[in-house]
């Protein structure tokens, strides 16, 4: 991801002209970017649960 925002970045720079699909790749990426960023996110909050979880199941175990 962080590949194609730099590729993006520099066709951009680079670009003389006002290219409608320059400007369109451009937001597809940042789209696709901020998706990535909220699914990693995501991804962070949901593995702290599951410890959180385990840590919880594990003390229930032991108290039997």
């Amino acid at each position: 991801m962080g590949l194609m925002y730099l590729i993006n970045s520099i066709t951009l720079f680079f670009s003389t002209e006002e290219e409608s699909w320059i400007v369109i790749y451009m937001l597809l990426t940042y789209i696709i970017t901020l998706v990535f960023l909220i699914f990693g996110v995501g991804l962070i909050v949901l593995s702290e649960i599951y410890k959180r979880a385990i840590k919880y199941k594990e003390e229930n175990d032991l108290t039997i």
